[in-house]
């Protein structure tokens, strides 16, 4: 968003005739002023940055106005929308005490490993990740009032789960339908290779690997790729 600002700024500052904009500070305190709304929360409402031009931000949209207005020689406005930002799901791990420690989880959305796992510790600090979040104690989901008024939460490296934790869900997944003479022949890589095949060319570099079935002497095998690389 920032270049198109800069770059309606530029055009119309040009076409006006006036050639005294300092852009660089100009777009410097447009940074600064859009972090104070935020910041502060002074949504729909405009913020001046410098004589001549202000900028509005619209608190569901995130969508932002930015006004020129200088006497008898330019006054106008114009709305650049907010990139839109992809979201991704995260498994967040972290510890939930009842009676003991137990290794939970919770699915973010979020769109970094490190704002999942923000969103998890500020849960943590305020609330707890059981109400926050689709999470799982001991593989069962527990949003139950005697969870969430008695257990207590941790994260970080005391309790074993840190950002390195953190992994992004995938939807890749396939079956390998082999023999015990297959695995043999094929070894580590050769396994990869039919899996990377199925999976239309993803190099996997580590996955979950489970036996789901047999089929005569064959067993099947599900596979989904824990690290992998498009």
């Amino acid at each position: 968003m920032t270049t198109e600002i800069k770059n309606w700024l530029e055009k119309e500052y040009a076409s006006a005739g006036i050639k005294d904009l300092q852009i660089d500070a100009v777009m410097g305190a447009i940074k600064e002023a859009l972090k104070e709304i935020e910041d502060k929360e002074l949504f729909n409402q405009r913020l001046n940055v410098s004589k001549n031009i202000s900028v509005l931000m619209y608190k569901e949209s995130k969508s932002v106005e930015v006004h020129i207005s200088i006497d008898g020689v330019l006054s106008t406005y114009e709305l650049f929308e907010q990139e839109s930002r992809e979201m991704k799901t995260f498994i967040v791990p972290f510890q939930a005490e009842e009676i003991v420690w137990n290794d939970c989880i919770a699915r973010v959305e979020a769109e970094s490993k490190e704002d999942a796992f923000m969103k998890v510790e500020q849960s943590i600090k305020e609330n707890n990740p059981f109400a926050d979040f689709n999470a799982e104690w001991d593989g069962i989901n527990t949003v139950t009032s005697e969870v969430i008024e008695t257990t207590k939460y941790g994260i970080g490296d005391e309790y074993n789960c840190t950002l390195e934790d953190v992994k992004e869900v995938n939807n890749l997944e396939t079956t390998i339908t082999c023999s015990a003479f297959d695995l043999l022949r094929w070894g580590k890589d050769g396994f990869y290779e039919m899996v990377e095949q199925n999976l239309n060319g993803v190099e996997v570099l580590d996955m979950k690997i489970t036996p789901i079935g047999v089929s005569g002497s064959e067993v099947i095998f599900k596979c989904v790729p824990t690290e992998y690389q498009r």
